[in-house]
């Protein structure tokens, strides 16, 4: 079970550099019995798969299911698929994201758009309000991890960055 989920989880990293502007990730895998010397009967691991285009997520969600259950099929494994959680792509606004760009060149001298899988605060907001977003860059990329690091002077340009968009929106 342990080598099939491997050969899954690399097939599910290959598929995702192969797609454009997709995020596959797998960030949890659990073994059973979870023990040396014993061949595992059981493995589970997650996938957090994002794309900003929702059918092109649907198109590569659905290629990972062909590719597992061929997988598990040749070495003689069960595959048990459950989506959790599936949140199509919300777009920034146009409008607000232009007042946050303003906002960096005036800081930084540049002007830095990227397409983002953070979904867990601006989905939510984006019920009730538009939205954009600002990110500090951190050390060697990494974040959510207890080595996550923003310079004092990234942070400051952050900061400059947000008052200045702030204040841009009043009336």
């Amino acid at each position: 079970a342990l080598t099939g989920a491997a050969e899954c989880i690399l097939a599910a990293e290959r598929q995702g550099r192969e797609c454009e502007s997709a995020v596959v990730t797998v960030g949890k895998l659990v073994v059973q019995p979870n023990v040396p010397n014993t061949i595992p009967q059981s493995a589970h691991f997650t996938i957090d798969l994002r794309h900003a285009i929702d059918e092109e997520r649907t198109r590569l969600q659905d290629a990972l299911y062909a590719e597992f259950s061929d997988i598990v099929r040749k070495r003689s494994l069960r595959l048990t698929w459950t989506v959790v959680q599936e949140t199509n792509a919300v777009p920034c606004d146009a409008a607000l994201t232009e007042k946050i760009l303003d906002a960096a060149a005036s800081v930084t001298g540049r002007r830095f758009c990227l397409t983002s899988g953070a979904g867990h605060d601006g989905v939510i907001v984006s019920r009730i309000a538009p939205i954009t977003m600002l990110f500090v860059r951190c050390r060697d990329g990494l974040s959510h991890l207890p080595d996550e690091f923003a310079s004092p002077g990234d942070i400051a340009d952050s900061i400059e960055i947000l008052v200045q968009f702030l204040t841009s929106l009043r009336p």
